[in-house]
Formats: structure tokens, C-alpha cells, sequence
């Protein structure tokens, strides 16, 4: 419905919209249905766009033991900017499927959960990951402490965790607590230990590992863990597909992914 306010209408008809814009009637095309004409490739990128939205929640998800939900308020976009170039890349525009191998993900390592307080600032450097043969590798350097790892101001300890979860793109299900292993330094070590973590993971699947340093603390009740929304060093710090044809293993947990 349209009304008529002096010598101004504003409103609407059928598909006209009749408003009052800088001293000027303008008469538009209402938005909505019918409204806005989109082109197939319009569509084709708001289609990858939605599925890199989702993908990038679903990875929040599976790696939220590292992360328990102190990520920044960026990450969300970081993350889904980051996981549609590589969609886009692994895309065939003709036929709009996809072709995953190896390294598609690398440009995944190294992604930061918390922007307020990256890994790399406290830990300066970060593991690497190698696969072969159904086995995911993960080298923790050797590194000196208060140099190369900090301690912030009056923490005590830190308990590193290194884990992996999986995500079989096709079926779009993913792994729930797959594997992880966990070891604590103080802030007294001279030298923190060189360590090499192995972890067993799925043919046929995006195999994603992540680091996060969790730090405490200690006073006559114990220990505290200091890590908020403004302080928790966590990243990925591998991201492979493996070859081969996936398999439901019947010892790891699965779920459908969500992209919630």
C-alpha cells in the first residue's frame, strides 16, 4: 500500500516502492522475491560461499577441545575468507565438484583461533606435520624457555596439547575426540624437550592437527588456568587429505557435520 503524505507517496505497489530519498521521490523495484535478478555465477558463489561458512564452523567445532570456545569475534569470517579460496581453487567451474589432494588444506596451517593472542607469540616456534603410510606426524621443537616459549606474568605452568580430529568431506561427517596427547612444562625449565607425536588417522580424509597452550596458575588452593577470551594461544598447525578410499573405522566416533 502506498500513502500519499502531501505532495509525497511513500509505500508500495505490486513491485514498485515509492519513498522520499535527499529531497527527491524515488520510485524503485521492491527487493525480494522477483526483486533481484541473480546470474548463475551469482548463485554459484553465494552456493560456496555458504559451504565455505559452514565447512569453517564444522572446523571450530571439531577442534574445540583445543579452542573450548575462547575464539576471537574475526574468527569466523578469517576462517571462512580463508576456506572458500581454497574451495574456489580445488573447484571445477564446469561441473561445480571438487578435487581435493594432499596439500589442498596447507593453507590452513598456522591458522590462528584467537587473533587477540596468537600462538606465535607465545610459542615462537610452531610443530610440523608429516604423513605417511596412515600415520599423521607431529615434531614438537626443542625450544628454550623464556625465549622461545613465554610464560606470562605470574603463570606457573602450561599444559601443551597436541591432538588431530577428521572430516570425510564427501559424506560431510567428522571425527569426536579422535586422538590427543598432552604434556605440561613449568616455567623453571631451561630447555622444553624436543617431542614427536604419531597419531593414526582415516584414508580419504581431511586430517586436521592442532596445537593450544592452556596456562595455570598456583597458589595455596591450587591451580587456576588463566586462559579467556582475550588470552589463549591456539592453532592448526596441519591440515592433509589423505589418499585412499575412506572407511568407517569402528573404534572412532563419528557425527554428521552440521556447520552449526
Amino acid at each position: 500500500m502506498a500513502i500519499r503524505k502531501g505532495k509525497t507517496i511513500s509505500g508500495s505497489i505490486d513491485r514498485l516502492v515509492y519513498r522520499r530519498w535527499r529531497k527527491t521521490d524515488v520510485v524503485q523495484s521492491a527487493p525480494g522475491k522477483g526483486g533481484v535478478n541473480q546470474t548463475e555465477a551469482t548463485k554459484k558463489a553465494a552456493s560456496l560461499f555458504g559451504r565455505a561458512s559452514k565447512m569453517s564452523a564444522e572446523i571450530r567445532a571439531m577442534l574445540d577441545f583445543f579452542i573450548i570456545n575462547l575464539y576471537d569475534g574475526s574468527n569466523h569470517n578469517r576462517m571462512t575468507k580463508l576456506v572458500k579460496s581454497i574451495l574456489e581453487k580445488c573447484q571445477d567451474k564446469t561441473t561445480s565438484t571438487f578435487n581435493f589432494v594432499e596439500d589442498s588444506f596447507e593453507r590452513l596451517n598456522g591458522l590462528e583461533f584467537n587473533a587477540n593472542s596468537p600462538l606465535t607469540s607465545s610459542m615462537k616456534v610452531i610443530p610440523e606435520c608429516t604423513y605417511k603410510n596412515g600415520t599423521l606426524t607431529v615434531n614438537f621443537p626443542e625450544l628454550i624457555n623464556n625465549q622461545e616459549f613465554i610464560f606470562p606474568k605470574d603463570t606457573t605452568t602450561c599444559v601443551i596439547t597436541i591432538g588431530t580430529e577428521s572430516y570425510y568431506l564427501e559424506d560431510n561427517i567428522r571425527s569426536i575426540a579422535y586422538k590427543l596427547n598432552r604434556f605440561e612444562v613449568d616455567n623453571q625449565q631451561t630447555i622444553i624437550e624436543p617431542q614427536t607425536f604419531t597419531f593414526a588417522v582415516p584414508d580419504g580424509c581431511l586430517c586436521l592437527a592442532g596445537i593450544t597452550l592452556h596456562y595455570y596458575k598456583e597458589d595455596r588452593y591450587g591451580k587456576t588456568r588463566i586462559n579467556n577470551k582475550m588470552f589463549n594461544p591456539a592453532a592448526i598447525c596441519g591440515a592433509i587429505v589423505t589418499p585412499g578410499n575412506f572407511e568407517k573405522d569402528p573404534g572412532i566416533l563419528w557425527t554428521k557435520a552440521t556447520g552449526k
